[in-house]
């Protein structure tokens, strides 16, 4: 008896596109779904596109707000890339519970097709715990995406789970971050650089799947997408540093505990002089040596900058632990992220960590970072010494109201998909 055939309607790659672009993105999100149309037909991919922009071209009328949809099916023409609007209703993007409505709609339209990797998009404005923001104008800020809401969404509905969720946003390789996804999928693609207005290469890696991609499983796909963008921007941008790493989720944990283990070892170091303090000293020339910028620093070389600052000092015996909890998070980070992984140079390249150093950003960003699991409700080792670091007694009363309403981030700016 032999075994029965795929039907028809089977794709090898089934991918949702959740665009936030009522923001000086709008053009950018047009022509991203241009370059994807221009390798029609769609053979072996089955596409949903949620593209939140401008109907026309004067964004501060609030009538030009809307939402549209392309419910894409295996093998698309020009002629199915057609608008789908709600009713001209506008849509909050950002709104968890309008997110997991379009993932019960996806999920309807991808039900037919067997796959070999379901990948998520997410598009828009990024860095670090903040992304997919709207505007009611230019320069103002409408809606934003909760980190740990949008995660959650994802692990707990069950009837859609994406093999590779795809952040085409600033900045959002942090590992804190990646850990809040651990659950909702296999690998994720992030940048710690800006990723330009323009994005993915999005004609070029959609030409791949469509060829290839009923020879690839997940991982390979995801590597595949990263290698394409790397190699794009290469040749686009030769003098600029535009990179994707692809974070293996089954392993993300290990960075984390790897990370609270590190703030742990720093506590015992600390003194209790905050003014006249060698250890603080040497973390925060670490940071500006390892160019730490909007509370983040690139793990990798931090780590080797702040072992430079204590290489001087005459009593090594008394970093042992330290260093023992320096490697094994460098080995944690190489094991879980695959990418242009070398900050031997002077630009780094290595995924992101929080590191408020300024008092006033810590202040500012604790209580949206306590939501992370990460920080075990504000008890973890890397929050805790950041809490020492900056002379405050006792852990910060918790504000539920607070809760994945993120406000972090980094300043606008046109030409790359930051804040």
């Amino acid at each position: 008896m032999t075994a029965k055939s795929q039907p028809d309607t089977n794709a090898a790659t089934a991918m949702m596109l959740y665009m936030s672009a009522q923001n000086e993105l709008a053009s950018k999100a047009t022509e991203n779904i241009d370059a994807i149309r221009s390798n029609v037909a769609l053979h072996n991919l089955c596409l949903y596109i949620v593209e939140d922009t401008y109907e026309n071209v004067d964004p501060s009328d609030p009538n030009a707000r809307v939402t549209f949809r392309y419910p894409l099916p295996r093998g698309a023409r020009k002629k199915d890339f057609h608008r789908e609007s709600f009713g001209g209703m506008d849509k909050t993007i950002g709104d968890p519970n309008v997110f997991k409505n379009f993932l019960t709609l996806a999920n309807q339209h991808f039900k037919a097709d067997g796959t070999n990797q379901k990948i998520l998009i997410l598009w828009g404005h990024g860095g670090g715990m903040v992304m997919l923001d709207e505007e009611k104008a230019n320069g103002t800020v409408q809606a934003r995406a909760s980190i740990v809401d949008f995660a959650e969404v994802l692990e707990k509905q069950k009837e859609l789970k994406f093999d590779i969720i795809a952040f085409d946003s600033c900045y959002m390789a942090v590992i804190e971050v990646m850990n809040q996804f651990r659950e909702a999928t296999s690998f994720a693609l992030v940048s710690s650089t800006v990723v330009d207005a323009d994005g993915y290469p999005y004609k070029k890696f959609i030409k791949d799947l469509k060829i290839k991609g009923s020879a690839l499983e997940p991982k390979s796909a995801a590597e595949l997408i990263a290698a394409r963008y790397d190699q794009h921007y290469k040749r686009v941008l030769p003098g600029e540093e535009r990179f994707l790493f692809t974070c293996d989720m089954s392993k993300i944990e290990s960075c984390v505990n790897a990370l609270n283990n590190l703030g742990e070892a720093l506590i015992k170091l600390l003194g209790e002089d905050e003014q006249n303090d060698p250890m603080r000293d040497a973390i925060s020339e670490a940071l500006i040596a390892a160019h730490a910028d909007f509370a983040y620093v690139p793990v990798l070389m931090f780590l080797r900058k702040l072992r430079d600052r204590l290489a001087p000092h005459p009593d090594q015996s008394r970093f042992k632990e330290l260093y023992e909890a320096m490697d094994k998070l460098a080995l944690a980070v190489r094991a879980s992220f695959s990418g242009q992984l070398s900050d031997s140079g002077y630009t780094p390249k290595s995924p992101l960590i929080w590191s408020p150093d300024s008092r006033g950003i810590f202040l500012r960003d604790y209580k949206d970072y306590a939501q992370l699991d990460s920080s075990k409700n504000g008890t973890a080792g890397w929050i805790s010494m950041w809490l020492k670091f900056h002379g405050i007694k006792e852990a910060l009363s918790p504000n539920p109201d607070l809760k994945g309403k993120f406000r972090i981030g980094l300043p606008k700016t046109i030409l790359f998909r930051l804040m």
